[in-house]
């Protein structure tokens, strides 16, 4: 299992795609301070750097992109068949890329974070982190504490987008989904709080689960969702193991 994910980690490390996003974040993280730092009144430099300069936003689509190739592609490139010869289940083959992908969003925050302090400290100095910005939060809480609560949601659309690729020959499909999931969640916020007022049970959909972190700084959003952090945290886990084993489902019965 170590030695599949090393190669799925290799592999994903060696496509030139994968560099060339990391220095596309990287550089719309830089944009963003620059814009923060010469139109302060439209980038408020506290609340982008709570949000990594958005890199956060940019982050979850790699992790997209990134989930929607690393299963198709062996059976576009017919690379499965190698693996499955050498004797590999595809439990061990699945579990290997969820393992990469795990790492590699966490690489991705840590990444974000880093550059979000470096931009923060040449930039904004009088952004000071041990402001509070309410409800028990400081500024340097907020940024790693809602963070990593962004990184538990990504990993629930991750694990939608990896079932969603054991299922298409192409990665196109399921990248869009995951996608399209992703912002829907985003604009449609105030219409999933009417159809929750209207169907109770509606509040348990996953898209309603993207709220945990937005709900962590801004309670008062509990209105909409219905659910306490807790209920949002384990609604994030839930669905997140629901879809991983429908994936392993269908990609143990798929043909090669």
């Amino acid at each position: 299992m170590i030695e599949l994910t090393k190669q799925e980690s290799f592999k994903l490390l060696k496509k030139t795609g994968t560099w060339l996003s990391i220095g596309i974040l990287i550089s719309l993280q830089l944009l963003f301070g620059i814009l923060a730092k010469s139109q302060p009144h439209i980038f408020n430099p506290q609340e982008t750097f709570v949000d990594g300069y958005y890199g956060q936003t940019w982050m979850v689509l790699l992790i997209i992109a990134a989930a929607g190739a690393i299963v198709t592609m062996e059976f576009q490139y017919g690379t499965i068949k190698e693996l499955l010869y050498r004797k590999y289940d595809r439990g061990q083959i699945l579990i290997s890329k969820l393992l990469t992908m795990i790492l590699y969003s966490i690489g991705l925050f840590l990444l974000v974070t880093v550059v979000s302090f470096i931009i923060k400290f040449g930039l904004f100095p009088s952004v000071h982190l041990a402001t509070n910005i309410g409800h028990g939060y400081t500024v340097l809480s907020s940024t790693l504490i809602v963070g990593t609560a962004n990184l538990i949601t990504y990993w629930l659309i991750m694990s939608l987008v990896l079932m969603l690729s054991t299922l298409f020959k192409s990665s196109g499909l399921a990248v869009s989904i995951g996608m399209f999931m992703y912002l829907i969640s985003t604009l449609l916020s105030s219409i999933f709080g009417l159809l929750i007022q209207k169907w109770d049970w509606f509040k348990w959909n996953p898209l309603n689960m993207l709220n945990y972190p937005a709900q962590m700084i801004t309670p008062d959003l509990h209105a909409t969702t219905q659910l306490t952090l807790i209920q949002l945290l384990l609604g994030n886990i839930g669905y997140t193991l629901i879809f991983l084993g429908i994936g392993y489902l269908i990609f143990k019965h798929r043909s090669v």
